[in-house]
């Protein structure tokens, strides 16, 4: 049983289940006698590591079932998978909506152990970390990861409390935009790596290499081949760690996240490419928010940019915008109505995509969330360009544009000064249509040829219209010619 523990621990998840079944084939077959005290330990032991495996499958009432199995047939000795145990029940209640009870159940244990067991306190901790994650309040989880690292300095270190404390440290840190600060803490959970969960080593290791990937960008002065030979060695390991395991859902998460790098590289042959190799077939529960597949899955479709994979992903959006799971975790709501607001704005809906778009200000203002506006690139750039002075968020919009500007101006339009004289930059696929208008194709036939709808290319020739500051084709073909756009027809 310890085996199967620390395979489970480090994600590895087919040889737990191999593990188990020989274990219970085990104990179906002893010719050796052993007490009822024993055998009752051994099946608790069991029912804790198939309730894991359950929840991890997505399985939540075989997850439910099997803890309460575990906790009545469990020694009180074994405190360390008592906690593991409890941690896993409160994440299933709050996944269910039962927070308080969640809460309730952590903390009720917390007390008994909390002067007696600093390990189980750690681990207990990283339990009401876990709820604060299916609220999606972020705001308590700094707090939290302190805590747990205060509790390592009064004893024995325990690295794998250690890496979920770096985790909601760093996971904070980046949704405040905070980047150094947020590679800082990643680097200590890859620093851990086989002595961590796994599943925060590989998320780890491909969210340093996006952050190495941005600053880099953000500093024309940087070393770019060392820095793009570290972020190629962070994706390597990841992907190494994760075919290892065989763990699919991973695999899926090293796909998108070489799609993202690849695009922020202006790679789009080289995304599209990752994007083919994904199997998103593979359900499973994740508390790992940069690995929740729905949020991964919205990237990769809106990196596509045509008309058929924004339907597809507003679908998504609304959909996720009516469970009740998402309606319980705040940074969920933020992300999708981000997202929302990207996709209706690219479809040329521009009131909807303004609402959803205030919506998502509502939502990250109040813990200052700004790297969901500023991943959603240049669409988000252009619905914040002309938000209203002195409206309710004008001063986090500030912040925003100031974010995005940093980005965008150091990794777009450092090559093209001119593109700086725009009354607001021009999308990549503005750009695109531009030089088709150039070559004198008509609205349809521009439609036809990036296949998107005749409406998306009208709210596109309408953008760039606007945005050099003419009233027709006549005159902006000739003044995207003097700021060196396109070449003279």
């Amino acid at each position: 049983m310890r085996k199967a523990q620390n395979e489970y621990y480090s994600s590895n998840y087919a040889a737990v289940s191999l593990i188990l079944g020989r274990a219970k084939a085990l104990l179906a077959t002893l010719t050796t006698p052993i007490s009822v005290a024993e055998q009752t330990t051994l099946q608790g032991d069991i029912s804790a590591l198939q309730m894991m495996l359950a929840f991890w499958k997505g399985d939540i009432h075989s997850a439910l079932k099997e803890a309460d199995l575990a906790l009545a047939c469990m020694s009180i000795n074994n405190r360390r998978m008592r906690c593991e145990t409890l941690i896993y029940l409160a994440s299933l209640k709050s996944i269910l909506g039962d927070v308080a009870g969640a809460k309730k159940l952590i903390n009720d244990e917390l007390a008994q152990v909390y002067d007696k067991d600093t390990k189980a306190a750690r681990l207990l901790y990283v339990g009401l970390g876990n709820i604060a994650l299916a609220e999606g309040d972020l705001s308590h989880l700094y707090a939290i990861g302190d805590k747990i690292e205060n509790l390592n300095n009064n004893a024995s270190a325990d690295n794998l409390s250690l890496s979920w404390s770096y985790y909601y440290r760093g996971l904070v840190c980046y949704e405040r935009n905070q980047l150094q600060a947020a590679a800082d803490f990643f680097a200590k959970i890859e620093a851990f790596r086989y002595e961590a969960n796994l599943q925060l080593y590989i998320v780890m290791s491909l969210v340093r290499a996006l952050i190495l990937l941005i600053q880099s960008q953000q500093n024309p002065k940087s070393d770019r081949h060392t820095l793009d030979h570290q972020v190629s060695q962070l994706i390597q390991n990841a992907h190494m760690v994760a075919t290892e395991q065989d763990h699919n859902a991973l695999l899926r998460t090293c796909a998108i996240f070489e799609a993202r790098l690849a695009w922020a590289r202006n790679d789009k042959r080289g995304a599209q490419q990752q994007l083919q190799k994904i199997d998103w077939s593979v359900k499973e529960t994740n508390t790992l928010f940069f690995a929740n597949s729905k949020i991964n899955k919205l990237y990769a479709l809106v990196l596509q940019e045509d008309d058929a994979s924004g339907a597809e992903a507003l679908q998504i959006c609304s959909d996720s915008l009516q469970e009740k799971q998402t309606l319980r975790n705040h940074c969920h709501k933020l992300y999708f109505q981000a997202f929302r607001a990207t996709i209706l704005w690219r479809l040329g809906q521009l009131n909807e995509a303004i609402i959803a778009r205030d919506i998502a200000l509502g939502l990250a203002q109040p813990s200052g969330y700004i790297r969901v506006f500023v991943d959603m690139g240049q669409p988000m750039a252009h619905l914040l360009h002309d938000y209203p002075v002195a409206r309710e968020y004008d001063h986090f919009v500030k912040e925003i544009q100031k974010a995005l500007s940093t980005e965008f101006t150091a990794n777009k339009c450092s090559s093209n000064i001119a593109l700086q004289t725009l009354i607001a930059p021009l999308s990549d696929r503005e750009l695109e249509v531009l030089k088709l208008l150039a070559q004198r194709l008509t609205r349809p036939e521009i439609a036809t040829r990036l296949m998107i709808s005749s409406n998306t290319a009208k709210t596109h020739i309408h953008n760039i219209y606007s945005k050099l500051g003419v009233d027709d084709y006549r005159a902006a073909i000739v003044k995207a010619c003097e700021m060196g756009l396109v070449d003279e027809p």
